[in-house]
C-alpha cells in the first residue's frame, strides 16, 4: 500500500500515538520527522494495559512482544476494599481465540522503547523516522503547514500530525477555546513495587503468591486501588484513584510527586494489606484525571489530531493507548496510494469520519460512572454508536476488541467515488 506521492510529515509528540503514526506512515513511503519536547529522560515509569484491538495492529507492524517484556492478562478480580472479599471474577483465556490477540500488560517504558525501535530502524521499503528531542512546538499555521519551535526554528511540512497529548498546544488551533480538557475532581496515585519485596513481606504475600497474572481492584464508594504485574512479572504496578484535594491542581499542576504518608492517609480505611502496600511505596506520582467532551473536528488545513490530543479518556475501559494506536493504523491506510497532494484533504476527511465516532463512543464509555452517572450512558453515547449500546462487561469487550481498523478503513476507501479503482487490489 505504498504511496506514489511521498509526503513530508511532521509528528508533534513521541508518545504512543506519535510513534504509532510514525511507524504506519513511514512504512508506506512517507518521510516522517517527530518533534518531541522532552529529552526522553523523564518517561513515565508506570505500567499500562494494551487490549487485543491494539495488539493485532502491533503484530502486523512487526512488534516484538518478547522484547517488551509483556505479560498476557489471564484474569480480572474485584474486591471489597475493607474485607477483600471477592465481588467479581472473570477469566480472560478466551482473548486469543475470540479476538485474535492477548490482553497485554506492559511497563510503559518497555512498550515505548520497542515502538521507538520499530520507528527508527530501517526496514525494507521504509525510511527510518527522525526523532528530534528537546524540540518544543510553540505555534503552527494550519493552512501553510508550518510549525515553530521554542528556539525560533520554523519547519514547512506537507502534513502535521498533532500527537501532543491531553494538554495539546495544537488542539486549540482546530477546536478553538470552547471545549478545553478540565479536571474531573479525581486523581491517580501511580507507583511500582518489585514483586520480590511484596512476596518477602508477610503482610502482603498472600495477595501476590502464585496468583495468575491479572488485574485486581479494591473498590470503595469514592476510591479505587488497582494492581497488576508488568515487566515479565518482576514488578507490580499500582494505581490509586481518589478524590482531588482542594486547590491541588492550581498549586501543584497536573502531574507531581506525592509522599508515602499522603498515600497511606488516603487509603488508611482500606484493608490492612492494602495499607501495608501503600507503606512500601516509594517514588509515588500523582496524575490529575482530565475529561474533554468529544470534539466535532479533528482536522484543519494540513493538520490532524490523534491520540489524547483528539480524544482524552479516563482509564476505566483501558482503551486510551489502544485508540491512539488505531489512529496511527488508520492514517497508514488513508494516506497510502496517494497520487498527488490534491488528494490529501479528502483522505484526511475520510480519516476523521472513520475515527471520530468510534473514539467519541469509547471516550464516553471510559467516563462511564466516573464523570457522569451510569444512567446517562445511553443518552451520551447513542449519537456515536450504530446499533445497541454496550451494557455488560462482555458487551464492552466485543465493542472494543472485535473492531478491525484496517478492514474498516479499506472498506471506506473502496466505497468512495475516487477510491474504488485505486483501492480495488488492496
Amino acid at each position: 500500500m505504498a504511496s506514489s506521492t511521498s509526503l513530508d510529515i511532521a509528528i508533534v509528540g513521541a508518545g504512543i500515538a506519535g510513534l504509532g503514526a510514525a511507524i504506519a506512515l513511514s512504512r508506506i513511503g512517507h518521510k516522517v520527522e517527530i518533534f518531541e519536547r522532552s529529552h526522553f529522560s523523564n518517561e513515565i515509569g508506570a505500567a499500562i494495559s494494551l487490549c487485543p484491538n491494539a495488539g493485532r495492529i502491533l503484530k502486523q507492524w512487526g512488534y516484538e512482544f518478547n522484547r517488551a517484556n509483556v505479560i498476557a492478562l489471564i484474569q480480572g478480580r474485584a474486591f471489597n476494599a475493607n474485607t477483600l472479599d471477592l465481588v467479581y471474577f472473570a477469566k480472560y483465556d478466551y482473548m486469543v481465540p475470540k479476538y485474535g490477540a492477548p490482553w497485554y500488560l506492559y511497563h510503559r517504558i518497555d512498550l515505548h522503547t520497542e515502538l521507538k525501535r520499530l520507528a527508527t530502524e530501517p526496514t525494507c521499503g521504509s525510511r527510518p523516522v527522525k526523532i528530534n528531542i528537546s524540540s518544543q512546538v510553540v505555534d503552527i499555521d494550519c493552512e501553510k503547514g508550518t510549525l515553530t519551535l521554542a528556539n525560533g526554528l520554523v519547519y514547512q511540512k506537507d502534513l502535521i500530525v498533532a500527537a501532543d497529548g491531553v494538554h495539546s498546544v495544537i488542539a486549540n488551533k482546530i477546536i478553538g477555546d470552547g471545549n478545553p480538557a478540565f479536571p474531573i475532581g479525581k486523581s491517580a496515585f501511580r507507583f511500582l513495587i518489585p514483586t520480590k519485596r511484596l512476596l518477602d513481606c508477610e503482610a502482603t504475600r498472600s495477595l501476590f503468591n502464585r496468583v495468575p497474572s491479572g488485574t485486581n481492584v479494591a473498590i470503595a464508594p469514592d476510591r479505587r486501588f488497582v494492581w497488576y504485574p508488568c515487566r515479565n512479572g518482576e514488578l507490580y504496578n499500582f494505581v490509586g484513584i481518589h478524590p482531588d484535594r482542594p486547590k491541588r491542581v492550581e498549586t501543584k499542576g497536573w502531574r507531581f510527586s506525592a509522599s508515602t504518608e499522603e498515600l497511606v492517609e488516603t487509603y488508611k480505611d482500606f484493608n490492612p494489606k492494602i495499607v501495608e502496600i501503600c507503606k512500601q511505596a516509594d517514588d509515588v506520582m500523582v496524575s490529575t484525571l482530565f475529561y474533554r467532551k468529544p470534539i466535532s473536528s479533528w482536522t484543519k488545513g494540513k493538520v490532524v489530531l490523534i491520540g489524547d490530543a483528539a480524544h482524552p479518556m479516563l482509564p476505566l475501559q483501558g482503551q486510551g493507548s489502544a485508540q491512539a494506536i488505531e489512529d496511527g493504523a488508520a492514517l497508514g491506510v488513508f494516506l497510502s496510494n496517494l497520487k498527488n497532494m490534491e488528494e490529501l484533504p479528502l483522505r484526511l476527511h475520510l480519516f476523521e469520519e472513520v475515527r471520530k465516532d468510534r473514539a467519541a463512543a469509547i471516550q464516553i464509555f471510559s467516563n462511564f460512572g466516573m464523570y457522569f452517572p451510569p444512567e446517562k450512558l445511553e443518552e451520551e453515547a447513542k449519537q456515536y454508536v450504530k446499533g445497541p449500546i454496550p451494557k455488560t462487561a462482555s458487551d464492552f469487550h466485543d465493542f472494543n476488541f472485535s473492531y478491525n481498523v484496517f478492514e474498516h478503513c479499506i472498506k471506506v476507501l473502496r466505497s468512495t467515488d475516487n477510491g474504488t479503482q485505486k483501492f480495488g487490489d488492496m
